[in-house]
């Protein structure tokens, strides 16, 4: 396969997930394109209400935080093992 590219479609058809290592630069390009910032003190913020957004367990979220934003939405996963198992408990329901 040496040489050769797939498409972003063809690669995600074969891998149902992507890990990235982000720096906090780049991570705070991400949520820019994505409608989000950082303020001052280091919480995401929405910029369209410049509102600090909640993580799923409701609290506002600092990127230092941040462990992952879920594909197709706007929720935001604090990087802790009570926030993934949230995540999933609620996806079993």
């Amino acid at each position: 396969m040496e040489g050769k590219f797939v498409s972003w479609d063809e690669f995600l058809k074969k891998n149902k997930k992507i890990d990235f290592i982000l720096s906090k630069e780049q991570l705070k390009r991400i949520l820019k394109d994505i409608g989000n910032d950082v303020d001052d003190e280091g919480f995401v913020i929405n910029l369209k209400n410049n509102e600090r957004v909640l993580s799923n367990d409701g609290d506002e979220i600092k990127l230092d935080e941040l462990g992952a934003v879920l594909p197709g939405s706007k929720e935001f996963i604090k990087k802790n093992i009570a926030s993934f198992s949230h995540y999933l408990s609620e996806q079993e329901k």
